[in-house]
């Protein structure tokens, strides 16, 4: 997945789809601009330690971030979504931010949807592994209550 909120101390939640499935890890970048435009980011050897929880009776829909590394909002929650088209990316994203907002902040639906509109950060994290284009949907923790999502 190439999203630069990936980084150090990022968490990431994944559906788990198959009994006894497996996990893959590469592609490490030092630096990816959002949209990954051009072949690649900068392509760098990476020594990572990661680990694993199964948070059974969670089911999620696609990948869900939640980001460490500080930029001009801080930490967010990123919704990921791929497709060949990067509209329905993009409306998959946030109907998911809806929906987190909806089911763990208790939400109006209607009113995650202004939410969205009004704070939430959609970006092109990738088009360079055409045909699918990713998109990010990202939601500061500032502007939230505090929560965890999943227990440990």
């Amino acid at each position: 997945m190439d999203v630069r909120e990936l980084s150090t101390g990022a968490t990431l939640y994944l559906p788990v789809q198959q009994p006894l499935a497996l996990f893959s890890c590469g592609d490490a970048h030092a630096a990816q601009g959002d949209g990954e435009v051009c072949i690649n980011g900068i392509e760098c050897p990476a020594d990572v330690k990661l680990r694993f929880h199964l948070h059974k009776q969670q089911p999620l829909a696609g990948p869900l971030v939640e980001s460490s590394a500080s930029d001009e909002q801080g930490t967010s929650w990123l919704m990921v979504e791929s497709h060949t088209d990067a509209m329905t990316a993009a409306r998959a994203a946030t109907d998911r931010m809806i929906d987190l907002l909806v089911s763990h902040w208790g939400f109006e639906p209607v009113h995650a949807y202004l939410l969205c509109s009004v704070a939430m950060k959609l970006r092109v994290s990738q088009v360079v592994n055409e045909p699918l284009i990713t998109v990010s949907a990202a939601m500061a923790k500032s502007i939230l209550p505090e929560r965890k999502l999943f227990a440990l």
